[in-house]
């Protein structure tokens, strides 16, 4: 039997990263359209990112130029002050594509 992996693949427009040096990790947002019965339906996803990766991308990542991710997903769990449990889910981004590159960006 094979191992199957927690993988995420996508292709979409992010918003600009921030990095909480703090925690050593970058934050941001992929918008990314999907077609349904004709229909395009926009999904948004929060990303997040550590270590080397994060610096890179909040050094190279432009809000709303395409980027492809690879990545898995993590979910987080907590409690608000009204005692609710929610779940927050995001996609931990472990490689990154600029797909759209400025002239700034070529060498």
């Amino acid at each position: 039997m094979s191992t199957m992996r927690n993988s995420v693949m996508m292709v979409g427009r992010p918003t600009r990263p921030t990095m909480d040096t703090e925690r050593g990790q970058a934050t941001f947002k992929i918008v990314v359209e999907d077609s349904v019965n004709k229909t395009c339906i926009t999904n948004t996803f929060d990303c997040v990112a550590t270590g080397e990766m994060a610096k890179q991308i909040v050094k190279n990542v432009k809000e709303g130029k395409r980027v492809a991710i690879d990545g898995c997903l993590r979910n987080h769990d907590y409690t608000d002050r009204l005692a609710d449990t929610h779940t927050h889910t995001e996609i931990l981004v472990l490689d990154i594509f600029l797909i759209d590159k400025t002239k700034e960006d070529r060498p």
